[in-house]
Parts: structure tokens; C-alpha cells; sequence
């Protein structure tokens, strides 16, 4: 079988670092996880925003050192099991075949475009490819308003990052000219990435295609992500150093103030915000892990693995705390 789920292939493809910090994520958007822990603390923490007070991290270090210690199929799980809770999609115990699960990511994917229209009524898009553009112009036009030296910064990152890699890999140096060729930019400066996205009828014509340079544009793009979230990661002083880059881009999809209310607010001032920034990070994460696939085959063998260990219940939530 062929999966069609470009989420489920992305979960087998992304890095671990990354996927567990979505996931990270996603397990502290809650009322700082809970009324008793948040108290009078909830104030201290989003005053010391303004004043610039240094705020003690060792309970949430320790934390976030416990998470990253688990397995990467539990993180897989973890992810999924979110993406559920959020869309109201019937839990699932046990998965049957690689099918089942391809048809459970799908349907993911399908419930997370119609995510994104709630949050942006001009998003008219109907399938993963649509939804994917759809944030790459997002991405565009977030990166454009950059201070300059920002910009220039992550291109500098970008194209150091992708020469090192082409000096260890001839195969990626190929592919590197090719896309650099097709899109007539001679490296990755600031003036490069902008040119690559915001070539959206090539950049749809190579994520609809499966072959080596649709894995490696999704790459390319993956790289982008990430980069820019780390740029922004001083700008979210109250998530502290632990937070991912992934969710420092929160800012990009909502200029900060849902970000705020998720890191502490959530259900509590603005029910309504807070609800917008699960659904925001929902559909960054199922956008981002949807450019993780870096394989050309399936990795069915990783994905019967991961079924096989899903069924057995060895993975423990108890620690999880609901939306």
C-alpha cells in the first residue's frame, strides 16, 4: 500500500529534539497545569515580563529533562493523542494495520484544515498540500517584516548549515544545485529564502511530487521553520529557555498575545483565546511534522514497530494532564 497521510510518514521522519518539544509543548497549554500549582504564582510569572525579572526554571528544567527521556514511538503517541483530544476525534485503543493508522492521520490532517479556517476565514484550502502553502505564505510574510539583520542572520545559519551538509553528503550537494538552479538563487541569503517562498507555483508543483526533490524541498523548507523560530526565541521570555523554537513561531501564526494566554491564561481570562492557541499550535505542528518526510520509502517497518508497541499498552499517560 501507498501511505497517503503525509502526517503519519512525517512522524517517521521527523528528529526526536524536535517532535518531543511539540510535544512539550502541548502538555504545559494548560492553567500553568493546574489551579493549585498556578495560584499566586500565575502573577508573579507574567509580571516578571515587564519588569525583567529572572524567573527560576529548575522545576521546569527537571521536567522537560524527564520528558525528553522517553522513547521516541511514546513521543508518537503523545503527539497523536493531542492532535485527538483537540479535534474531538474518537480515541483509539488498539490500531489493526499500517492502514488503520494512515486513515487515523488522514483524518488528522482533514480536521486540521478545517482548524485553520476557523482561525483564518481567508484560508479556502481543501487539502494538506493547500494547508501547507497556505503557511508557507504565512511563514513569508512573517519572515519579510524581520528586522533585516535577523533575516540576514538566518540566511547566513541556512546556508552554512545546508554547505556543511553538502561537503559530508554528495548525493544532497546534487540536489542542493538542482533546487538552487530551478529557483535561480545562487545560495541561502535572507533575499534567497524569500524568492523560494514565495515561489508558490513550483513550491506547490514539488510538494504534490514524491520523488527526491519533493523530500528535499519539504527539507528545505522544515530548516526554514525551525530557523526562524529560533530567532524568535528571545522575543518569549515567559516560556522560558526550555520551550522549542517550534513554539517561539507561535508568535509568527499569532502575534504573540495567544501565545501569552496559552503560558498561563488558558481557560481562565479568555476561554476563547485559549481554545485559538491549542488550534494554532495544532496546525503548526501537523504542518511542520508534514514536511518530515525525508525518506522515499514508506518506512512501513518503523510504523509496524510503533503498532506493535501501541497495542501492548506499554506507553504510560498518567502524568498527562487534559485540556
Amino acid at each position: 500500500m501507498i501511505i497517503k497521510s503525509q502526517l503519519l510518514r512525517g512522524l517517521f521522519g521527523i528528529d526526536k529534539e524536535t517532535l518531543q518539544d511539540l510535544c512539550f509543548t502541548f502538555n504545559n497549554l494548560s492553567i500553568f497545569k493546574t489551579a493549585v500549582r498556578s495560584g499566586t504564582s500565575v502573577f508573579k510569572k507574567v509580571a516578571s515580563i515587564f519588569v525583567d525579572e529572572k524567573n527560576d526554571k529548575d522545576i521546569e528544567q527537571e521536567e522537560y529533562e524527564n520528558f525528553i527521556k522517553k522513547p521516541i514511538n511514546w513521543h508518537r503517541q503523545n503527539a497523536l493523542i493531542k492532535f485527538d483530544e483537540i479535534l474531538d476525534i474518537k480515541d483509539f485503543e488498539k490500531i489493526d494495520s499500517v492502514r488503520e493508522l494512515d486513515d487515523i492521520c488522514q483524518d488528522i490532517e482533514k480536521k486540521t484544515i478545517a482548524c485553520q479556517k476557523e482561525i483564518n476565514k481567508n484560508f479556502k484550502g481543501k487539502n494538506i498540500i493547500d494547508f501547507q502553502m497556505h503557511n508557507i505564505s504565512v511563514l513569508e510574510k512573517a519572515f519579510s517584516k524581520m528586522d533585516k539583520d535577523d533575516q540576514k542572520e538566518i540566511g547566513k545559519d541556512i546556508d552554512d548549515h545546508f554547505n556543511k551538509l553538502s561537503k559530508k553528503h554528495k548525493s544532497f550537494n546534487q540536489l542542493l544545485k538542482k533546487i538552487k538552479s530551478d529557483f535561480g538563487v545562487k545560495d541561502f541569503n535572507y533575499k534567497s529564502i524569500k524568492k523560494i517562498l514565495k515561489n508558490d507555483n513550483y513550491l506547490k508543483k514539488l510538494l504534490i511530487i514524491d520523488d527526491e526533490k519533493g523530500q528535499f524541498i519539504r527539507f528545505i523548507l522544515f530548516e526554514l521553520v525551525i530557523e526562524i523560530g529560533k530567532s524568535l526565541v528571545g522575543k518569549t521570555k515567559f516560556y522560558g529557555n526550555v520551550m522549542a523554537a517550534s513554539t517561539a513561531v507561535l508568535f509568527i501564526f499569532t502575534g504573540g498575545l495567544e501565545a501569552l494566554l496559552a503560558g498561563g491564561f488558558t481557560g481562565v481570562v479568555d476561554r476563547f483565546r485559549g481554545k485559538k492557541a491549542k488550534m494554532t499550535i495544532l496546525c503548526y505542528s501537523v504542518f511542520l511534522i508534514s514536511l518530515s518526510s525525508l525518506e522515499n520509502l514508506d518506512p512501513f517497518d518503523e510504523i509496524k514497530e510503533y503498532i506493535k508497541e501501541h497495542n501492548k499498552d506499554e506507553f504510560s499517560f498518567e502524568e498527562e494532564v487534559s485540556f
